[in-house]
């Protein structure tokens, strides 16, 4: 019986040698979740899928959207939100994670034009991108096509013919 342990072969990845640059913001839990979530419902690693979204989004709108400014200021919203549940300051940063990715060097290039265009903080529009897809794709990230998704289907066809032979074995 072939017993599958891990998502090996499964993930897709660029070609080695590809030229990538880092794109990095600070995000909620909740957005890194979402973000996350995406990435492995697509089948790909979260670099390859903020790639593939970023681009996508061009390739269907010209450009990336631009974002909402945090309101009024992030720091105010933080104090704001620690004085109403008796959080500390500290523990409230814990809440803000940062999420990286290295993007190809055109993804790299829009996320830098869409943040000048939106004139939110560089470690902003991240968050107000992701709470944007959320809110406009019911609830989750969109999915992106990875370049092996084949893959994923030969490896279903895979335990689909182990659990058939192992039954029929038994």
């Amino acid at each position: 019986m072939i017993t599958l342990m891990s998502d090996y072969g499964l993930r897709a990845r660029r070609p080695n040698g590809a030229p990538t640059a880092r794109v990095q913001g600070l995000v909620t839990k909740t957005s890194r979740e979402a973000f996350r979530e995406g990435a492995r419902a697509s089948g790909v690693k979260n670099s390859y899928y903020l790639d593939a979204l970023i681009l996508g989004l061009i390739g269907e709108h010209g450009a990336l959207p631009l974002v909402e400014p945090p309101q009024p200021d992030r720091a105010d919203q933080i104090e704001a939100i620690a004085d109403v549940v008796g959080a500390s300051d500290s523990a409230m940063e814990k809440a803000t994670l940062n999420l990286q990715a290295n993007v190809s060097p055109e993804a790299h290039t829009a996320v830098y034009d869409a943040i000048e265009a939106s004139g939110v903080p560089k470690t902003y529009y991240l968050e107000g991108l992701i709470k944007k897809l959320v809110a406009e794709n019911n609830g989750a990230m969109p999915l992106v096509e990875g370049p092996r998704r084949d893959r994923v289907n030969q490896i279903e066809e895979i335990r689909k013919f182990s659990e058939v032979a192992s039954r029929s074995a038994a």
